[in-house]
């Protein structure tokens, strides 16, 4: 949702997704008082049906009023971009009905909450600017309420319809300096050809740095050895070696070789700018970590069904533990007893689990355990548990986080591109008819 500041909350309300309650002024006069003249009502102007809906020229003159837009644009065509705007809110709420999407009142006023202190005012001066830009306080609620239905109808919609490929993210990676954070360490030996050498000079330092590189390939060990010997770079008496630094920060002939080398591999030699090079990847390095503690469990699990009472499976839960205490086998225990289908002909085990994403009861459980030693029994909801940690480790999963933060970025510019065709093909599935106003 777009923040509101206190000069542009018309602006919002223009271009923030909201459709408008109808409502029906009518007016009875009586002319003369004279008992035989009907009354005269004056109702409010139909400029739009949408649908079963109805668009009323009241709301849209409410709406006039609220944009600073109607400064600069004439008005006639700012009337028509606003009737647009209210013609693709009531598609959408309508569309929403079908989900009956409702939102929650502690939702509501946390996001208006929220709008309130993106305002850097208080309640008090907020309803002040919405009273001066011709909007009561109950008004914006609704508005804001559209919004938040528009908005889930949307997420529910629009998802289903994005894939993002393995490639995409590996492209966004490439280039995005936000995720930019390896680091690479080459080694280089460099052949020096200057710009005024003849063909047959330039062919005898091919010939040399290949002679160099056969040797390396026998010995790559010695690549710092070779580079003393041999290089002619500024980096030479250093054994060739350069300091860390990002892609980007890497000459543009090493760039590519950061794909392509893995760590301890060696170049082919190659042409590049002022002579003939080889290189070699020595490390690489993470300048932010993501780490998870991930444990390797077994399981057993009992659960009530039409057979047995959850007083049976209680019993039963106890009786396997008093079995475990007198060194039974974890493993054929889970075999014979347990009731989870997936695991059971494994030994219980359930391989390795990162405690984030497993019932808060069973990570307590976990956490808790000692190396090897079974946990007492514990229920979750009717099912009851005892588990055996096997082992521990740390997995790094930088990458992993790396790429669905690509993966969500992507995801989040390919829905915000197809929200204009998913309401335009809601237009095209609807009832609309458009009066002169």
């Amino acid at each position: 949702m777009k923040r509101i500041q206190a000069i542009n909350l018309k602006n919002f309300f223009l271009l923030s997704v909201s459709i408008f309650s109808f409502f029906i002024f009518t007016l009875f006069v009586q002319a003369n008082e004279k008992p035989s003249q009907s009354p005269r009502i004056v109702l409010d102007k139909i400029i739009a049906t949408v649908n079963k809906s109805l668009i009323f020229e009241s709301t849209l003159n409410q709406k006039m009023k609220q944009t600073l837009y109607s400064k600069n644009i004439p008005t006639p065509q700012l009337r028509k971009k606003i009737l647009e705007l209210l013609i693709d809110e009531k598609i959408q709420l309508t569309r929403a009905e079908n989900y009956r999407i409702r939102i929650p009142k502690a939702d509501l006023k946390a996001a208006i909450d929220q709008l309130i202190k993106n305002s850097k005012m208080s309640k008090k001066e907020f309803i002040a600017q919405l009273e001066s830009d011709n909007m009561s306080f109950k008004y914006f609620k609704e508005q804001v309420n559209n919004e938040l239905i528009i908005n889930q109808l949307r997420y529910l919609e629009i998802p289903p319809t994005i894939n993002i490929t393995s490639k995409e993210i590996d492209q966004f990676l490439d280039v995005s300096d936000q995720f930019n954070t390896t680091e690479y360490q080459f080694g280089h030996i460099l052949i020096e050809v200057s710009e005024t050498a003849s063909k047959e000079e330039e062919q005898l330092l091919q010939e040399k740095i290949q002679t160099i590189f056969k040797k390396l390939e026998k010995n790559p060990e010695k690549f710092q050895t070779f580079a003393k010997e041999h290089s002619q770079s500024l980096s030479a008496k250093n054994g060739g070696v350069l300091g860390f630094r990002t892609r980007k920060n890497l000459p543009e002939h090493f760039e590519k070789f950061s794909n392509i080398l893995k760590k301890g591999e060696i170049s082919k030699p190659f042409h590049a700018v002022n002579g003939f090079h080889i290189l070699k990847l020595i490390d690489i390095k993470e300048t932010v970590q993501n780490t998870v503690n991930l444990y390797h469990v077994r399981q057993i699990m009992i659960s009530p069904n039409h057979i047995k009472t959850a007083a049976e499976a209680k019993a039963d839960i106890y009786s396997i533990y008093k079995k475990l205490n007198n060194k039974a086998d974890f493993s054929k225990l889970a075999t014979q007893y347990s009731n989870d289908a997936k695991s059971t002909f494994q030994g219980g085990d359930i391989g390795w689990l990162d405690l984030a994403l497993v019932h808060k009861d069973m990570a307590k459980m976990i956490k808790a355990s000692t190396k090897i030693k079974h946990t007492k029994p514990f229920q979750i909801e009717n099912d009851w548990y005892i588990l055996q940690v096997l082992d521990q480790t740390k997995k790094n999963i930088t990458q992993d986080v790396r790429r669905e933060q690509a993966r969500n970025i992507l995801t989040q510019e390919a829905f915000l591109k197809k929200i204009p065709n998913w309401i335009n093909n809601l237009k095209a599935k609807s009832y609309i008819k458009i009066f002169d106003f």
